[in-house]
């Protein structure tokens, strides 16, 4: 582990606040879990002290601007239970982030003139859960010819609509289309998030 200022450390007397992510990129064998320890700035637990996932254990690693964090690929699972322990801090925290189904049928096509219709698999979105839909060009959106649409989804039942007028600003070619659910998870007894990003991208073509 790389030498550090005391600073580094979590302070013993001052609130700790976590954030606990769970992305799960659908098709994969496992997920990322990503956790950071927000004290006095994003920390690491002193030298005794332990974070797992699912009893995978994971060790901190350096930011590129300032602090730690600490990041894993661990199997999929029903839920994903974080545990921190660390006697010199007195901490001992369980953290369980669920995970929910929301499994899409994505298209090979889009025609650029007709509403989008997306079906999906699993409970619609709840109150806690926003959905994402990205389309970007195969092209970097930074390159002359690339870009980027941000899109806003109608769900009705297990169907998400998009609108034509907002599919008109995508160029004729191929694309990336990125569909995916943020559930936001709330601990009873902390202001800690808790979340559960699910999702998935298809290559497409674009049409008309």
């Amino acid at each position: 582990m790389e030498n550090s200022l005391a600073s580094d450390m979590l302070d013993p007397a001052a609130k700790l606040k976590i954030s606990f992510t769970v992305s799960d990129r659908i098709g994969g064998p496992d997920v990322s879990a990503a956790i950071t320890l927000s004290a006095d700035g994003l920390q690491r637990l002193p030298p005794d002290g332990q974070l797992a996932v699912n009893g995978q254990i994971i060790s901190p690693k350096k930011l590129q601007k300032q602090g730690f964090w600490y990041q894993a690929r661990v199997p999929r699972a029903a839920q994903y239970e974080l545990k921190i322990r660390s006697s010199k801090v007195a901490v001992y925290t369980v953290r369980v982030v669920q995970s929910r189904v929301f499994v899409t049928h994505l298209p090979q096509f889009i025609d650029r003139t007709t509403d989008l219709r997306i079906g999906f698999d699993g409970p619609a979105p709840g109150a806690t859960e926003s959905l994402y839909l990205r389309l970007i060009s195969v092209e970097s959106a930074t390159a002359p010819q690339g870009w980027r649409l941000v899109l806003k989804g109608e769900v009705q039942g297990n169907m998400i609509t998009i609108s034509s007028d907002q599919l008109a600003a995508a160029a004729v070619g191929d694309a990336v289309l990125h569909v995916g659910l943020t559930c936001r998870q709330l601990a009873s007894d902390s202001e800690d998030e808790l979340v559960y990003a699910v999702g998935a991208e298809v290559p497409l073509r674009i049409r008309n």
